[in-house]
């Protein structure tokens, strides 16, 4: 539980580096439309909407 709670106070910074490589991955995504597979844009929306999904998660969490 330590270190856990010794990750808490950089909790912004990776919710900073989580959407910041989420959007330069679509943005790679769309810039090459034409080569990507479908099992690459079904695990690039699949780990987007599992990280949106945790961040909600988190955010209400705390404000129960």
């Amino acid at each position: 539980m330590t270190f856990a709670v010794w990750l808490v106070e950089y909790r912004a910074l990776f919710l900073a580096a989580t959407v910041l490589l989420l959007g330069f991955a679509h943005w790679h995504h769309r810039k090459r439309a034409g080569q990507a597979s479908r099992v690459d844009k079904a695990m690039l929306y699949g780990g987007t909407a599992m990280s949106v999904g945790l961040i909600v998660y988190a955010m209400v969490l705390r404000l129960l």
